[in-house]
């Protein structure tokens, strides 16, 4: 799980209050029981391939809300096996631009029974020497609620100071999606090892479960499509040279094999609209630094057409220059992101996602604050431009 820690904030806190970032870890909506299987197994001998459904809760990333003490909180946590990793913040500390600035951590381990206890730790890019200062514990269990026929994962128990002081009780229910009756969004992972090429590759996607609808399948369809398009374009690009693979002897064969990981987190849906967040780490051979990236897939959850951006505002509206406004604002407000002015360009605002009080646009940011930021704009002051019959109509 340490490697995602470097993709920093954005990847650990895209949903619902903007509230503020923390670094996520390898993470997403995967279960660890494999459920049944989509693919094949490539017969080629120098390439494993995959595709396989899964279920159960000892790996995901779920976003919680609640509360610690009397403040309102959002938690985004994953969690692979025993391990545990993500990143909170208070709902008071509603952002305006996000990166890996001013983020709150955490990390730790749950046992069988579900106790846990996670380490909280503090972390600005820009200030001091940029190491991680810790700054609380959290204590507690993790359990699953029942209500009904759906289930509804609980964290809770006490936060104190790392020495112990200011105990605070805290209570938070993971976020629940209304997709319909027994609809629900299941992970598909697409894996790949090719020896030749020293390439790894690893997604894990989102796939809507329980729904027959042409709308349903029709997104899972262009979802998968997506993933395979990533897959091998990637592979194209970290196709090695001739002459380095000529250099790589048998004992670096490891440390020179290019990886790419994606993972995703639902940024929102419902009946109306279905929002997905793709988060992708790739890995260069013998690179210094890895790269992130953030690519968002918004869909029509009634058509399973993918939407765009203009889908979202009145024809006749000024909403790309509205955006830009926006953006601007909020852009020199925090200066420390180095941004350059947005100009009301569709290519501008490629990569966004909805949540249930606010828009979210995703744009680059330099290598050293985490390649990725996240603006969050609420509806209301989008609310002059939005289409009021438009797919946030529900929101």
């Amino acid at each position: 799980m340490k490697k995602n820690r470097l993709i920093g904030c954005l990847l650990s806190f895209l949903l619902v209050t903007a509230t503020g970032c923390g670094l996520l870890p390898k993470g997403n909506d995967a279960k660890s029981e494999k459920k049944s299987t989509t693919g094949k197994a490539s017969t080629d001998k120098k390439s494993d391939f995959a595709v396989t459904a899964n279920a159960a809760s000892a790996k995901f990333t779920k976003v919680f809300v609640g509360k610690i003490g009397t403040y309102d909180v959002t938690m985004t946590i994953s969690r692979e096996n025993a391990q545990l990793d993500g990143s909170y913040a208070y709902d008071k500390n509603f952002p305006v631009l996000r990166g890996v600035l001013n983020s709150l951590s955490v990390a730790g381990e749950v046992a069988a029974d579900g106790s846990f206890t996670l380490k909280e730790t503090e972390f600005n890019a820009l200030k001091g020497d940029g190491a991680e200062k810790q700054t609380g514990k959290f204590t507690g269990k993790l359990t699953q609620e029942t209500n009904g026929a759906n289930a509804q994962l609980k964290l809770a128990g006490t936060w104190t100071k790392p020495n112990g002081e200011k105990p605070t009780p805290f209570t938070l229910l993971e976020e629940v999606f209304d997709l319909g009756p027994q609809v629900t969004i299941l992970s598909k992972e697409i894996k790949e090892t090719n020896k030749v090429n020293r390439f790894s590759f690893s997604a894990v996607f989102p796939a809507l479960s329980g729904a027959t609808d042409p709308g349903a399948a029709a997104i899972n369809k262009n979802v998968e499509n997506w993933v395979k398009a990533e897959q091998k374009t990637w592979l194209e690009n970290f196709k090695p040279d001739p002459e380095e693979k000529s250099e790589t002897s048998e004992d670096n064969a490891e440390s020179a094999t290019s990886e790419v990981e994606i993972t995703y987190e639902v940024s929102f849906a419902n009946a109306g609209i279905v929002s997905f967040v793709m988060n992708t780490y790739a890995s260069a051979a013998q690179a210094a630094h890895p790269n992130t990236a953030v690519q968002t897939l918004n869909f029509d959850r009634k058509t399973g057409r993918q939407l765009e951006l203009k889908d979202l505002f009145r024809a006749d509206a000024p909403y790309l220059e509205t955006l830009a406004r926006i953006s601007n604002d909020l852009s020199r407000k925090t200066p420390e992101y180095s941004l350059s002015e947005f100009e009301p360009n569709p290519d501008n605002f490629k990569n966004w996602s909805v949540s249930r009080h606010g828009f979210w646009v995703y744009t680059e940011v330099p290598h050293v604050i985490g390649d990725t930021a996240a603006m969050y704009i609420p509806y209301g002051e989008l609310k002059a431009v939005l289409n009021p019959s438009g797919p946030l109509a529900s929101l």
